[in-house]
């Protein structure tokens, strides 16, 4: 683990997905809803699916539109591999296998589109606004944050139509 994500493993105050690989920092980053509703197994699939995109990437393999699919269903695979060999170890794990199974046969593409990305992003930066005017983080700084994130998103799109 120290190899492919040397930035550890966070948990997140948002659910943006069940889990997600944070490239700049080498973080894998757990859901809030994953960590409330998840078992143990659950999470540690999670974070093996996130180890396998920070292996690619080291190895060269990112996460362009191109490749998302591919590369979800690679790491998708590996969840399967490492829930097959828990079932052989004599781990109850037969509902899990069969979902993965199923999520890896009927993997929507529409979900790893760059639209439906940005518009999860957006989804969790939201959340996160919300977190901070309920724990009363003044007015000013959640607008400096509102400003800072929209500079991000402006640059995501305009690198997006770069490459498109």
């Amino acid at each position: 683990m120290p190899t492919y994500l040397p930035g550890g493993i966070a948990a997140e105050a948002t659910s943006y997905a069940a889990a997600w690989y944070n490239h700049p920092t080498r973080t894998c980053f757990i859901g809030a809803s994953t960590i409330l509703q998840a078992d143990v197994t659950e999470i540690a699939l999670c974070i093996l699916h996130e180890m396998c995109h920070a292996r690619l990437f080291t190895r060269g393999i990112g996460y362009d539109e191109a490749l998302r699919v591919r590369v979800e269903k690679v790491c998708i695979r590996r969840e399967l591999q490492f829930a097959r060999k828990l079932a052989a170890a004599g781990h109850d794990v037969d509902d899990l296998i069969g979902d993965i199974q199923r999520h890896l046969d009927h993997f929507p593409p529409e979900s790893v589109t760059h639209r439906s990305l940005q518009r999860s992003y957006r989804k969790q930066v939201l959340q996160r606004l919300r977190l901070l005017k309920r724990l009363d983080v003044p007015y000013w700084l959640r607008r400096f944050l509102i400003l800072r994130v929209r500079r991000k998103l402006a640059t995501w799109r305009a690198a997006a139509k770069r490459s498109a």
